[in-house]
Order: structure tokens, then C-alpha cells, then sequence
């Protein structure tokens, strides 16, 4: 039987029941009477409402709503809503988690986080935290990421029944200025170009892979050959490889898990060409140990197939670690005269601008991108677009003769 304990106007319902995982559990809830009821028809309507609360527990369907954020974060959401999560996501999700802990939002039960709860939170972030690098305040990007994971949390804990609504849904998201995605304009991915002239052979073929392809860093770094067709020139990008600070590298799914394949110019089927012939010398070379971890700190790569033929290798056949891009791709761009301010993602901001500039379709610019959808991309790239947008003004002045 549950227990009902009048407390002024309302009662305190206590029942034994099971959790979501089917372990015993108490739970404790607060019911209401609705107004006109005389004290009699309210304590008669309490036993009903506490015989139908008992019954709800006993079926699991009741979940006890003073587990706090923390509670619920490290011992459920990590075990059971982010397994699908790659490594890297989940590591950077635990380290913003170190500024939520340390903030009285953490000891708060979930029954009782709204929308004033997280607007506190929003603004102890903005003035009291800073980055840990420079010192400076967090960017509004970084206040926006710290929305968008306590929403997911919270998604999770209304999925599992703690909470009936999102409060994110009401809370004031800390806004982001929007800016123009950083890319390089034409001239000065030919500098690049032009630098790479002398780079090794596989270096020059990398570069020039992520000019082409608009590819993540982690994309081309994940693509074996057995998904390069030479006689077509398609490369099917359907993996990627991820790498943790402190963990073997893994092949994962793409971002949006997607499956793409994009088509490569001449210019880069050559060099794919010239850059097999050097792999396979390199391999005769190396023999039984080739691909086998020769160097690396951690030899296994988590989730590869067995045997995998790698396009991109160092000299013992394993795959170009992501640490090693950055590194040379600076070296590159000092050859070239070029900032340092600009990455491997420029380059496909850069393909991706290229494109849109020469009213190449939305839809075609997301595929080869590996955007979940238009939208995405039109977020992104939306400067480009305005500017794109702006020349048809002059493309129909141009077709059609002026009033006199």
C-alpha cells in the first residue's frame, strides 16, 4: 500500500515500485486537489489518486524525478543514451560537463531544472567562466554548444521518463552572431597549389585530395583504395578516422553517417596514380611489416578491417595520423606566404564557396559536402549565397533592354 501524508493543501504519495531498469525502488510524489473540492471529497479523491500512483510504480511507468542532473548524467545518459556516440564526441561532451559540475545546476534534481535554472547557468557561463587556454570569455559558440548538450541530456531524461517537457525549449539559448564560414578565396588556394609543387609525393596527393573534395580532415584520412575506382575517378567516403588524445585511433562512421561518393578531376586521378605506383614501392620495401603499427604508440586501429589498404600511409603503411596533417599543412601554408590562421576545414569551406559562386545547385554542393540536407549547408554558407543571390540583378539587367 502507498503512503499518503497530508502536507497543508496537498498530499505526499509513497510507493514501492522499480525503476526503468526493473531495480526496486521508493518513489515519492506531491498531489493537488483540484479546486471546490470540501475536505472529505479531497481525501477520498487522495486514495484513488495514490491507489493509481502505487499501481504506476509497480509497472515501472513512475520514475523518481529527484535524481539529479550529475546522478542522471554519469551513471544513466553516458551508459545508456551515448553509446553510439563516437569517442571524440563523448570526450568533449565529459570535459564541457567539468563546468556543469562545478555549478550548483549539477546537485539539482531533474524535476525541478527550468527555464530560469539554465538562463542562471547561461550567465554564470558567460561572466564568471573563461577559456582555459587564453584566459578569455567563452565564445558565443561555446556558450551555444553548452545549450545544445544540456538539451540532449534533458531529451534524454523526458525519453526516460523523469521529466515531462524540455525546459531547454523555454530557456534563452545564448545567442551566436553569424559569421562567415573561414575559407580560402581562389588566388590563394593556387598559392597552395603552387607550394605543394616540391612536397612529398603523398603529402601533394593528400593536399590536393582535400582542395577537390570539400572532405573532412578525418574523411580522406579514413578511405581505403578498395573505395577509389580509377577507371571513373568516384571516391565513396563512408568512414572516418577519429583520434582521442591518449587513445588508438578509430574508424567511425561519417558525421551524419552517410554514405557519399564524389567524382575527382583528372588532376587528382594522376596524382592517385603516380602516389599507387610510390605506395606499392614502399610496401615492397617495408614487406611483413607494413601496416602493422611499426611506430605508433597504439598499433591497433579500433574498427578496421583486417588488412586494410589505406590510401594515405606514412612509410610503414599505417594511415597519416590526424596530428601529422596539421602539422604539415602549416608547413605548407608558410611556403606559400599564407597565415597560419587557415586549416584543412578551410579548404572545403573553400570548395564549398567555389561552388556556390559558380551557381553550382544547393542540393549537388550538400551532397558532395556530406550535409544531412540543404538546410545545413544553406546555414553555413549563407554569406556566399547572399552574394551569389546579389549577382542575379545584374545577370538579368544584362539580359534584358532598359526602359527608355
Amino acid at each position: 500500500m502507498s503512503t499518503i501524508v497530508k502536507r497543508g493543501s496537498s498530499y505526499q504519495f509513497k510507493a514501492y515500485g522499480t525503476d526503468i531498469y526493473g531495480r526496486p525502488c521508493r518513489k515519492t510524489t506531491t498531489w493537488t486537489p483540484p479546486p471546490g473540492m470540501t475536505t472529505k471529497q479531497a481525501a477520498k479523491a487522495a486514495e484513488r489518486a495514490a491507489a493509481i500512483f502505487e499501481e504506476e510504480c509497480k509497472r515501472g511507468r513512475i520514475v523518481d524525478g529527484n535524481i539529479t542532473l550529475q546522478e542522471y548524467y554519469e551513471t544513466q545518459w553516458r551508459e545508456t543514451r551515448a553509446i553510439n556516440l563516437a569517442a571524440k564526441t563523448l570526450k568533449g561532451y565529459d570535459e564541457l560537463f567539468v563546468r556543469v559540475a562545478a555549478h550548483p545546476i549539477s546537485k539539482t534534481p531533474l524535476k525541478a531544472i527550468n527555464a530560469h535554472v539554465l538562463n542562471v547557468f547561461y550567465k554564470y557561463l558567460r561572466e564568471k567562466c573563461a577559456n582555459a587556454h587564453n584566459g578569455a570569455p567563452l565564445s558565443p559558440s561555446t556558450l551555444r554548444a553548452y545549450h545544445r548538450f544540456l538539451s540532449s541530456i534533458l531529451t534524454g531524461a523526458l525519453k526516460d521518463g523523469y521529466i515531462d517537457e524540455n525546459p531547454c525549449r523555454k530557456a534563452e539559448p545564448p545567442k551566436v552572431p553569424q559569421s562567415e564560414a573561414a575559407c580560402m578565396q581562389p588566388d590563394n588556394v593556387n598559392r597552395l597549389i603552387a607550394a605543394l609543387a616540391d612536397e612529398p609525393l603523398m603529402w601533394r596527393t593528400l593536399i590536393t585530395a582535400y582542395i577537390y573534395t570539400g572532405a573532412r580532415k578525418s574523411e580522406l584520412l579514413g578511405v581505403t583504395w578498395d573505395k577509389y575506382n580509377s577507371d571513373t575517378g568516384a571516391l565513396t567516403i563512408d568512414c572516418q578516422l577519429n583520434y582521442v588524445e591518449g587513445q588508438p585511433l578509430a574508424l567511425t562512421p561519417t558525421k551524419t553517417r552517410s554514405t557519399r561518393t564524389v567524382r575527382l578531376p583528372a588532376s587528382l586521378i594522376a596524382l592517385l596514380g603516380a602516389w599507387y605506383y610510390e605506395q606499392c614501392k614502399w610496401k615492397d620495401a617495408v614487406g611483413d611489416e607494413w601496416g602493422t603499427g611499426y611506430g605508433r604508440t597504439h598499433a591497433v586501429i579500433e574498427n578496421a578491417p583486417p588488412n586494410a589498404a589505406w590510401i594515405f600511409t606514412d612509410e610503414y603503411g599505417n594511415p597519416v595520423h590526424p596530428k601529422s596533417v596539421l602539422k604539415h599543412f602549416r608547413s605548407v601554408l608558410k611556403k606559400a606566404g599564407l597565415p597560419e590562421t587557415f586549416n584543412v576545414h578551410s579548404l572545403r569551406h573553400s570548395n564549398a564557396s567555389s561552388l556556390i559562386a559558380q551557381n553550382v545547385p544547393l542540393s549537388v554542393v550538400a551532397g558532395r559536402l556530406g550535409h544531412a540536407s540543404t538546410a545545413t549547408t544553406q546555414a553555413v554558407y549563407s554569406h556566399q549565397i547572399q552574394r551569389t543571390s546579389d549577382l542575379a540583378v545584374d545577370v538579368l539587367e544584362a539580359l534584358y533592354e532598359p526602359i527608355e
